[in-house]
C-alpha cells in the first residue's frame, strides 16, 4: 500500500510539473504589424541618408549578416556599413514583412527587400530574415541576415581565359609527368572515361594510370584552341580539346571533354572524358584491320 501511494504521488506530482512546464512554454504571436512599423521607421533613415539613424534600431549588441562579406558586429561597424551603402547611390528602397512572429521579447521576421538607386531603378533585390529584441518596448533589429536574389554576374571572357591557362597548366603538367599537379587540378570526387570499354576511374585510379603511362615521355601536341562553354552561373563550364598523341599515333587525334566547377574561386576537373576520335572516312579502314 505505501508503495502504492509513493507512486500515485509521484504521478501527481509529475502530471502537476507537466502543467506548469506546458503554461509557461511561449506561444508565438504574429506582430507583422508592430515589425511593418518598425521597418517603416528604418526605411525613412534610410531615405534620408542617415547612417547614424539607421544604426540606432540596432540593438548594441546587433550583427549582420550581409552576402559576400564577413560578418559586422557593433552599431558603430554597422554604421560603417550603411554609410558605404548610401554613398553608393542607394537612396531608396522597400521592405515587405513575409511573417513576424515574437516570443516573449524576441521575434522573427522573414521577408523581402528591393534597393534602388537614382530615380527609381532598381538595383538589387532579394530576401532576409531578422531576428529582432524589444528594449524599452521598442523591438529593434538583433541579428540582421540577407542576400540577394539576383544570380551573380561573371566577366565571360575573363573566365574563357582563366579556363585556357588552366588547361594549359594541365597539358605542361602532363608533359612535365608532373602526377601530383596534375592530381591537385582534380576534384576529390572526380570521374573519368575514355575510348575502351574498361576504362572507368576514380581519382585515385586515373593517377595510378598516369604513373604507369609517365613512366617516359608522353608528349601531347594541342591542336588549335579549345572550345568552351560556360553555365551561367559562372560556376562550371564544359571544354572540348583535341590533340595528337605521337607516341601512341601520328594519323589519329585524340580528343578531351572536361566538365569543370569552380571551388573556392578555382577552377578543377569533376569529369574528364579521353576519347581516340578518327575521321568518318577512315572508319572503314579501322573496321577492315579489325576484321582481320
Amino acid at each position: 500500500m505505501k508503495n502504492k501511494k509513493n507512486f500515485f504521488r509521484g504521478f501527481a506530482i509529475f502530471f502537476v510539473g507537466s502543467i506548469l512546464l506546458a503554461g509557461c512554454t511561449l506561444k508565438p504571436v504574429d506582430v507583422s504589424d508592430e515589425i511593418t512599423k518598425a521597418n517603416k521607421a528604418f526605411m525613412e533613415a534610410f531615405k534620408k541618408g542617415d547612417a547614424h539613424a539607421l544604426a540606432m534600431l540596432y540593438t548594441s549588441d546587433a550583427k549582420i549578416f550581409p552576402p559576400n562579406s564577413d560578418v559586422i558586429e557593433s552599431r558603430e561597424a554597422i554604421q560603417g556599413y550603411w554609410e558605404t551603402g548610401l554613398k553608393m547611390g542607394l537612396n531608396d528602397g522597400l521592405l515587405e514583412t513575409v511573417s513576424a512572429e515574437s516570443y516573449g521579447n524576441v521575434a522573427i521576421e522573414e521577408g523581402r527587400y528591393k534597393l534602388y538607386v537614382g530615380e527609381g531603378q532598381l538595383a538589387d533585390h532579394g530576401k532576409y530574415l531578422v531576428i529582432w529584441k524589444k528594449e524599452d518596448g521598442q523591438w529593434k533589429l538583433y541579428k540582421d541576415i540577407f542576400n540577394t536574389s539576383i544570380p551573380k554576374s561573371f566577366d565571360t571572357e575573363a573566365e574563357k581565359v582563366a579556363i585556357s591557362n588552366f588547361l594549359n597548366k594541365f597539358m605542361t603538367a602532363f608533359n612535365d609527368r608532373d602526377i601530383e599537379a596534375m592530381s591537385s587540378l582534380l576534384t576529390e570526387d572526380m570521374f573519368s572515361w575514355g575510348s575502351d570499354p574498361a576504362e572507368l576511374w576514380n581519382k585515385q585510379q586515373l593517377t595510378e594510370i598516369w604513373k604507369q603511362m609517365l613512366t617516359k615521355p608522353f608528349k601531347l601536341n594541342v591542336i588549335g584552341e579549345p572550345t568552351i562553354k560556360i553555365a551561367p552561373d559562372g560556376y562550371s563550364a564544359f571544354v572540348v580539346q583535341q590533340y595528337f598523341m605521337p607516341s601512341v599515333s601520328e594519323k589519329l587525334p585524340f580528343r578531351n571533354g572536361y566538365h569543370l566547377i569552380k571551388l573556392n574561386d578555382e577552377w578543377k576537373i569533376f569529369t574528364l572524358n579521353t576519347a581516340c576520335i578518327p575521321k568518318n572516312k577512315d572508319l572503314p579502314k579501322i573496321d577492315k584491320v579489325l576484321n582481320k
